[in-house]
């Protein structure tokens, strides 16, 4: 959906830029980017690791690994998971895609990738200021990485939690899921 209006306020001063593995919803990012920000059509994570992205009904949920249907069918909305195809590619490191992009240093990460997080940062070894990361407590997609696993990654690196932002997606009946 394109970059936080939260960055606004350093649009002027900032070289924005996304990452998007569909090439034609990377053209239409870069359709209505503002001035400063732009995006590129890479898949990030690994160096050529070749993956398969489960399509979902709900675009901004599709992900590398199979949803547990079962642990999602005790929550509201769960059919926004419901498979809708799958397509496959290969993907390239943060470092090697800095390099060939000539983008020179990076302050800011924010990576949102629908469990392959991990993966990403294990694409990273150049060293940034800050990091904004998309974590699981619960475990509702097979084989993704946990909260866990990321801040072990993070603290080996020298990083610090600052802060946790909470988003809610709470079961419909609380008795039922163990």
């Amino acid at each position: 959906g394109g970059f936080h209006p939260r960055l606004a306020a350093i649009e002027s001063e900032a070289d924005i830029i996304g990452f998007d593995a569909d090439p034609e919803e990377c053209a239409r990012l870069n359709a209505a980017a503002k001035p400063g920000s732009r995006h590129i059509n890479y898949a990030i994570g690994r160096e050529n690791e070749k993956v398969t992205l489960e399509l979902h009904k709900k675009a901004k949920t599709s992900s590398l690994y199979k949803t547990d249907v079962e642990r999602v069918s005790h929550f509201y909305d769960a059919e926004r998971f419901l498979p809708a195809g799958e397509i496959s590619f290969t993907t390239r490191s943060l470092d090697s895609v800095a390099a060939s992009e000539r983008i020179g240093r990076i302050d800011y990460l924010k990576v949102d990738v629908e469990g392959h997080e991990l993966a990403v940062l294990e694409g990273c070894a150049q060293p940034f200021l800050f990091a904004e990361i998309e974590v699981y407590f619960h475990p509702f997609r097979q084989g993704a990485c946990s909260f866990d696993a990321i801040m072990k990654h993070m603290r080996e690196r020298g990083f610090m939690l600052i802060d946790l932002r909470r988003n809610f997606w709470s079961p419909r009946r609380t008795r039922e899921v163990r």
